[in-house]
């Protein structure tokens, strides 16, 4: 969770869903921002600060749910420092979402409250995420953030920008179970490519995508 005082702003960090984009720009826009309960939900942020949550603005970046769940794999896999690198290093997608779901968690869990409510203001896409965050904070507080936002992150892990082509039918419907909170509530849709408006199936030239994973090295 991120605090500026300055535009008077609660960032709701969503594991896997932009965070470190979205503090880096913070920090460029308010030297003073304060980054504190890493990614605490929305519902404890209100307990934790009701001297401002009424009078400040609330957001966070939601992140479809097939795609979320790749760069968590990836990230495990490739950072030999995570606590669960040698668990899920040789595995591939249904393996990992057969181990991953018994720990999952949902996105809905950091904004909502316990009737079912949001309790952010403003939920902004990870896609097209730039241009999002420049329509926020242009209508929000008419500036215009486009000097200030930090270049894309590095991909330190090694997977393909296209997450369909993880996905075979069977575990696409796997992780379709597991999400299901998130996929009704945000009606996420697996193939859906916002930027040309269309549905895409995965590519049927790989109709086995469990081989198509890329090795680790």
């Amino acid at each position: 969770m991120i605090i500026s005082h300055k535009y008077k702003l609660i960032f709701i960090h969503i594991p896997k869903a932009a965070g470190t984009f979205m503090t880096k720009l913070l920090e460029n826009l308010d030297k003073n921002s304060i980054n504190c309960d890493n990614h605490t939900s929305a519902k404890n942020a209100k307990k934790k600060f009701p001297e401002l949550w009424d009078s400040y603005t609330k957001i966070c970046i939601i992140r479809n749910s097939w795609d979320r769940e790749m760069s968590f794999m990836f990230y495990m896999k490739s950072y030999r420092s995570h606590h669960e690198h040698h668990i899920v290093e040789n595995m591939n997608v249904t393996e990992y979402l057969e181990w991953r779901k018994t720990r999952v968690d949902h996105q809905v869990d950091y904004i909502l409250d316990d009737n079912g409510d949001c309790l952010v203001d403003y939920i902004l896409s990870f896609e097209d995420l730039n241009t999002n965050i420049k329509n926020f904070f242009r209508g929000a507080y008419n500036i215009d953030v486009s000097p200030h936002l930090p270049p894309k992150k590095r991909e330190v892990s090694i997977r393909e920008p296209n997450y369909r082509r993880y996905y075979n039918d069977h575990n696409r419907r796997m992780l379709h179970e597991m999400h299901l909170p998130d996929i009704k509530h945000f009606e996420f849709v697996f193939g859906w490519d916002i930027l040309n408006n269309r549905l895409e199936r995965p590519p049927q030239e790989y109709p086995d995508n469990e081989t198509r994973l890329l090795k680790i090295p």
